[in-house]
């Protein structure tokens, strides 16, 4: 595949997603992950994003394809010798919750006939990582391309906390000077808290849902605010938790300037990549600007595409405009505290 510029690259995982919310509504096998949702927030505001991931030699290459046509730059897609599970099974419960293991279950409440594809699935087990540092467990440094460590800006999605630790300092050997990260459950624990200060020291942004943070600081705080200036105390820029309510704290660590931005008012069909393309969004607009308020109502637009319909292209299919019409509302929306 030929060399391309590329303006930011994004990190994560790759999946073959199984959505199901109704006997009539519902997306078997399609593509996912954190990578490409984050992908697509980005490809809303006109970005060359490339993309970093390990699939197995069983996932679909028409889907890859597919991905080059949409402007991704796919240097960083490693295409390993070995059969990996890349389906990931979401069966939508009420108020948009989400059910993600036993697919055979749910199905058989929902009175929908098992798709054989789903056979054999066992959905993810939850683990906390552990403490010593080890090869990050994501990819190797070897697996990053050359034209993407020339490449000033990156975003890891949620992976192992080596990965999250330990890719930033490979990076920052290149010309990578602006990295967002988004939190993985996998070390949201108060034991990891301790650790917290090596993960975001010179992080331009470090993305966390209000789930994971109140976990991280169970029986230490209950304010939000006083989580994330804690945080930000260790050396990090901009500190943005996604609340549960479809609203975004973003706290500015050197002024201690704190905002309340909205999710873009839209009737929220799908809730699987939201927090992704926002990631992306952000990135996308900060790359640029350096403006965190600009930024983050960018990240709440992409959000907003997002959860309107299913599946990560979803987003890009809007009208011309569209996007740009909405971030001129939204900017009427938003409250300084």
């Amino acid at each position: 595949m030929p060399e391309s510029i590329v303006d930011c690259f994004i990190a994560g995982e790759l999946t073959r997603d199984y959505i199901v919310k109704s006997q009539n509504e519902n997306r078997l096998d399609i593509p996912g992950g954190h990578a490409l949702y984050a992908v697509c927030g980005m490809l809303l505001w006109q970005e060359r994003p490339g993309l970093l991931s390990l699939v197995g030699e069983d996932y679909p290459q028409q889907w890859l394809s597919e991905f080059a046509d949409q402007g991704i730059d796919l240097q960083g897609v490693h295409i390993i010798p070995e059969t990996r599970d890349h389906r990931r099974f979401y069966g939508y419960l009420e108020e948009n919750r989400l059910q993600v293991d036993s697919p055979i279950s749910y199905f058989d409440r929902a009175k929908i006939p098992f798709p054989k594809a789903l056979i054999g699935y066992q959905p993810q087990r939850k683990v906390l990582d552990g403490h010593a540092l080890t090869a990050p467990g994501f990819c190797k440094i070897k697996d990053i391309p050359t034209a993407y460590m020339d490449c000033p800006s990156v975003h890891l999605c949620p992976m192992d906390y080596q990965s999250h630790q330990m890719l930033p300092d490979a990076m920052r050997q290149g010309h990578v000077t602006t990295i967002s990260i988004n939190a993985s459950p996998s070390y949201m624990d108060p034991s990891f808290l301790d650790q917290i200060p090596y993960l975001v020291n010179y992080l331009a942004v470090f993305h966390i849902s209000e789930e994971n943070i109140r976990s991280l600081f169970r029986n230490r705080s209950k304010d939000l605010w006083e989580m994330a200036e804690t945080i930000g105390r260790y050396g990090c820029e901009l500190i943005v938790i996604h609340r549960n309510n479809n609203s975004y704290y973003l706290f500015n660590c050197a002024n201690k300037e704190k905002w309340i931005v909205p999710l873009y008012p839209v009737d929220v069909i799908n809730v699987i990549g939201v927090e992704d393309a926002f990631c992306g969004g952000f990135l996308a607009k900060f790359r640029k600007t350096f403006d965190p308020i600009e930024s983050c109502l960018c990240a709440s637009i992409s959000a907003s595409f997002t959860a309107q319909g299913f599946g990560p292209f979803h987003a890009l299919d809007t009208y011309p405009g569209l996007p740009e019409a909405r971030l001129n509302s939204l900017r009427e929306m938003i409250r300084k505290i």
